[in-house]
Protein backbone atom coordinates (compact mmCIF):
# COMPACT_ATOMS: atom_id res chain seq x y z
CA UNK A 1 0.00 0.00 0.00
CA UNK A 2 -0.55 2.37 -1.66
CA UNK A 3 -0.28 0.31 -5.10
CA UNK A 4 -2.91 -0.80 -7.51
CA UNK A 5 -3.24 -4.33 -6.09
CA UNK A 6 -3.52 -3.66 -2.97
CA UNK A 7 -7.41 -2.98 -2.90
CA UNK A 8 -8.08 -6.33 -4.81
CA UNK A 9 -5.70 -8.56 -2.63
CA UNK A 10 -7.63 -6.67 0.62
CA UNK A 11 -10.95 -7.75 -1.03
CA UNK A 12 -12.13 -4.85 -2.37
CA UNK A 13 -14.30 -5.27 -5.84
CA UNK A 14 -14.44 -1.33 -6.74
CA UNK A 15 -11.80 1.38 -6.22
CA UNK A 16 -11.91 2.88 -2.97
CA UNK A 17 -11.36 6.50 -1.95
CA UNK A 18 -8.37 6.06 0.14
CA UNK A 19 -6.16 3.13 0.26
CA UNK A 20 -7.06 1.69 3.48
CA UNK A 21 -10.65 1.55 2.99
CA UNK A 22 -12.84 2.47 5.74
CA UNK A 23 -10.62 2.39 8.31
CA UNK A 24 -8.36 5.24 7.40
CA UNK A 25 -11.39 7.58 8.08
CA UNK A 26 -13.45 5.85 10.84
CA UNK A 27 -16.10 3.90 8.38
CA UNK A 28 -17.24 7.01 6.09
CA UNK A 29 -14.96 6.66 3.24
CA UNK A 30 -16.47 5.95 0.03
CA UNK A 31 -15.95 1.97 -1.33
CA UNK A 32 -16.89 2.89 -4.84
CA UNK A 33 -14.80 5.94 -5.97
CA UNK A 34 -13.78 7.07 -9.32
CA UNK A 35 -10.46 9.23 -8.91
CA UNK A 36 -7.86 6.10 -9.00
CA UNK A 37 -9.92 4.38 -11.59
CA UNK A 38 -9.96 7.07 -14.15
CA UNK A 39 -7.04 5.59 -15.51
CA UNK A 40 -8.71 2.68 -16.45
CA UNK A 41 -10.76 4.62 -18.89
CA UNK A 42 -7.85 4.86 -21.02
CA UNK A 43 -6.85 1.45 -20.20
CA UNK A 44 -10.87 0.64 -21.83
CA UNK A 45 -10.71 2.81 -24.15
CA UNK A 46 -7.32 2.94 -26.29
CA UNK A 47 -5.47 -0.09 -24.95
CA UNK A 48 -7.85 -2.42 -25.34
CA UNK A 49 -10.39 -0.61 -27.12
CA UNK A 50 -13.85 -1.25 -25.85
CA UNK A 51 -16.36 1.15 -26.90
CA UNK A 52 -20.01 0.89 -26.16
CA UNK A 53 -21.28 2.82 -29.12
CA UNK A 54 -25.02 2.10 -29.13
CA UNK A 55 -27.75 -0.59 -28.56
CA UNK A 56 -26.49 -4.09 -28.48
CA UNK A 57 -23.31 -2.02 -30.38
CA UNK A 58 -19.96 -2.33 -29.72
CA UNK A 59 -16.47 -0.87 -31.57
CA UNK A 60 -13.28 -2.62 -30.76
CA UNK A 61 -10.10 -1.24 -31.42
CA UNK A 62 -7.52 -2.54 -29.41
CA UNK A 63 -3.73 -0.64 -29.71
CA UNK A 64 -1.27 -3.37 -28.91
CA UNK A 65 2.38 -2.94 -27.87
CA UNK A 66 4.40 -0.36 -26.53
CA UNK A 67 6.37 -2.03 -23.50
CA UNK A 68 3.09 -4.83 -23.18
CA UNK A 69 3.48 -7.93 -24.85
CA UNK A 70 0.45 -9.35 -23.47
CA UNK A 71 -2.78 -7.37 -22.01
CA UNK A 72 -6.66 -8.83 -20.85
CA UNK A 73 -9.60 -6.75 -20.35
CA UNK A 74 -13.34 -7.33 -19.87
CA UNK A 75 -16.25 -5.10 -19.52
CA UNK A 76 -19.89 -6.56 -17.99
CA UNK A 77 -22.31 -4.47 -20.11
CA UNK A 78 -25.77 -4.55 -19.70
CA UNK A 79 -25.87 -6.86 -22.42
CA UNK A 80 -23.02 -9.54 -21.28
CA UNK A 81 -19.74 -9.47 -21.20
CA UNK A 82 -17.29 -8.13 -23.77
CA UNK A 83 -13.89 -9.13 -23.85
CA UNK A 84 -10.55 -8.07 -25.35
CA UNK A 85 -7.30 -10.24 -25.20
CA UNK A 86 -3.57 -9.52 -26.82
CA UNK A 87 -0.08 -11.00 -27.22
CA UNK A 88 2.79 -11.18 -29.39
CA UNK A 89 3.74 -13.84 -30.27
CA UNK A 90 5.94 -14.85 -33.39
CA UNK A 91 6.45 -11.40 -35.35
CA UNK A 92 2.44 -10.88 -34.55
CA UNK A 93 0.05 -9.68 -32.33
CA UNK A 94 -3.06 -12.64 -31.93
CA UNK A 95 -6.44 -11.56 -30.74
CA UNK A 96 -9.40 -13.03 -28.21
CA UNK A 97 -12.32 -11.09 -28.74
CA UNK A 98 -16.04 -11.68 -27.12
CA UNK A 99 -18.52 -10.04 -28.02
CA UNK A 100 -22.15 -10.81 -26.15
CA UNK A 101 -24.98 -12.50 -27.54
CA UNK A 102 -27.79 -10.56 -29.65
CA UNK A 103 -24.64 -7.80 -30.29
CA UNK A 104 -22.44 -6.83 -32.75
CA UNK A 105 -18.99 -5.36 -33.04
CA UNK A 106 -16.57 -3.90 -36.07
CA UNK A 107 -13.05 -4.79 -34.83
CA UNK A 108 -10.67 -2.43 -36.26
CA UNK A 109 -7.23 -3.37 -36.70
CA UNK A 110 -4.39 -1.22 -35.92
CA UNK A 111 -4.07 0.02 -39.30
CA UNK A 112 -7.74 1.11 -39.24
CA UNK A 113 -8.77 -1.71 -41.65
CA UNK A 114 -11.85 -3.44 -39.98
CA UNK A 115 -13.84 -6.85 -40.00
CA UNK A 116 -17.68 -6.78 -38.81
CA UNK A 117 -17.87 -9.69 -35.58
CA UNK A 118 -21.24 -10.81 -34.66
CA UNK A 119 -22.12 -12.51 -30.64
CA UNK A 120 -19.77 -15.17 -29.86
CA UNK A 121 -16.11 -15.56 -29.52
CA UNK A 122 -12.82 -14.91 -32.40
CA UNK A 123 -9.69 -15.70 -32.94
CA UNK A 124 -7.80 -13.06 -34.49
CA UNK A 125 -4.53 -12.13 -35.87
CA UNK A 126 -2.64 -8.55 -37.22
CA UNK A 127 1.28 -9.00 -38.67
CA UNK A 128 2.17 -4.93 -38.81
CA UNK A 129 3.17 -5.13 -42.96
CA UNK A 130 6.00 -2.41 -42.44
CA UNK A 131 7.81 -4.01 -39.39
CA UNK A 132 9.96 -7.25 -39.13
CA UNK A 133 9.44 -10.08 -37.03
CA UNK A 134 12.09 -8.86 -33.93
CA UNK A 135 10.37 -5.74 -33.89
Amino acid sequence: MPGSLFMPKSGATTIWESWEGTYAQGGIASLDHYSKGACLEWVFSRMMGINPDGENHFTLSPLPGGHFAYASCEYRSVFGKVAVKWKKEEGKWAFQVEVPANCFAPFVYPDKTSKELNAGTHELEYRHPYKTDKE
